[in-house]
């Protein structure tokens, strides 16, 4: 499949959902990084290989890619990749219903998606990749030896780049059918760590108040909004308790069990609830390479961040009230357990695929 039939795949798949802001990059840079943390060695290998030059192999880098570029027109289409609105009012009532709240298309089908089009394509990117047929090129390490080298900006990912190589064809004549495979691959990575991430922010499962933005808070006498305070400001002030705060979270992280995942995903995507397009693209995915079942609980992991905004967001709220002492103290380690099961659930789903 190459990246315009991914992306008009994907769109129809999430086409229906609208934009917030996602887990702050140092949220989705942890879940990132705890999720390659539990790579086996051919899933760790294969992302490292897969992933472009500036993630430097490493999924916390490229996890935040995906709110980098959702304002670029061309990547208008993955607007929705970041969060569903159920029916709730929190505190009182919160519960998400699949028929209800994602009668068709929404953040749940989208992972789903996302993770049987990785799993159909990435083995032909690598073949790319080892027949030579894309050479790796870093601009930026080659102006660098001959002085001419300016540090990239954070927000520009541009200094590198794959070169495409024919074998029966100069570098004049260059192919860009196995760039777009590859490019297709990467972004695909990218979203799916990204929206694993995002599904596990409490705020991205809840219809209330834009889950969060239109709620005026206090974070240590600074006036922001509750979303905020779930992406950031909570995480930002949790890592001033530690020295060393990954190892910490990896610790917690080694004690943790989640629920192991009771649907496969031949189920979600082949459901009454699958739009007809996406649907067929991915069971021909599946029956092409899948030797079993992925298996997935996103409708458990909405479920699961949904519930934690009538026990923990929401509980004893009061618009305008301070959350930086005795609400940050309750919570904090709410924040801590999603973001690791973000990165444990991602691990788990890239696992199944690279091998």
């Amino acid at each position: 499949m190459n990246k315009m039939k991914l992306i008009l795949a994907f769109a129809q798949a999430i086409a229906s959902v609208s934009v917030v802001e996602a887990w702050g990059w140092q949220g989705h840079g942890i879940s990132g990084n705890l999720a390659q943390f539990k790579l086996t060695p051919i899933a760790l290998k294969m992302v490292q290989t897969l992933l472009p030059g500036f993630t430097k192999g490493k999924l916390g880098n490229a996890a935040s890619w995906a709110d980098k570029v959702k304002r670029k027109p061309e990547y208008a289409w993955a607007k929705g990749l970041h969060y569903i609105n159920p029916e709730d009012t929190p505190p009182t009532y919160c519960g998400y219903d699949k028929q209800r709240d994602c009668p068709k298309d929404c953040i749940g089908t989208g992972i789903t998606n996302l993770t049987n089009m990785l799993n159909a394509n990435w083995r032909a990117a690598v073949q790319d990749i080892d027949q030579g047929r894309i050479k790796y090129v870093d601009r930026f390490a080659a102006e660098q030896k001959l002085g001419r080298a300016k540090e990239p900006s954070k927000e520009r990912h541009d200094y590198t780049e794959f070169e495409i190589f024919s074998e029966k064809q100069s570098i004049e004549t260059r192919s860009s059918s196995a760039l777009e495979r590859l490019t297709g691959v990467q972004e695909t990575l990218m979203f799916l760590i990204h929206a694993i991430g995002d599904i596990h922010q409490p705020l991205h499962a809840t219809g209330r108040d834009k889950g969060g933005n239109q709620a005026p808070v206090k974070f240590d006498g600074k006036k922001c909004n509750l979303h905020s305070v779930w992406d950031t400001r909570m995480l930002l002030k949790r890592k001033l308790e530690f020295p060393n705060y990954m190892l910490h979270l990896q610790a917690t992280m080694n004690k943790t069990m989640i629920r192991p995942c009771d649907k496969d995903i031949v189920n979600e995507v082949t459901g009454s609830s699958a739009n007809s397009l996406v649907g067929q693209i991915v069971f021909d995915a599946v029956e092409s390479h899948l030797s079993k079942p992925i298996y997935v609980c996103v409708d458990d992991w909405i479920a699961e961040s949904n519930r934690i905004n009538c026990d923990a967001v929401w509980k004893n709220f009061t618009y305008g009230m301070e959350t930086g002492s005795t609400y940050f103290d309750a919570n904090k380690e709410v924040v801590e357990m999603q973001l690791i099961r973000a990165g444990l659930r991602g691990a788990d789903v890239l696992n199944q695929i690279f091998v």
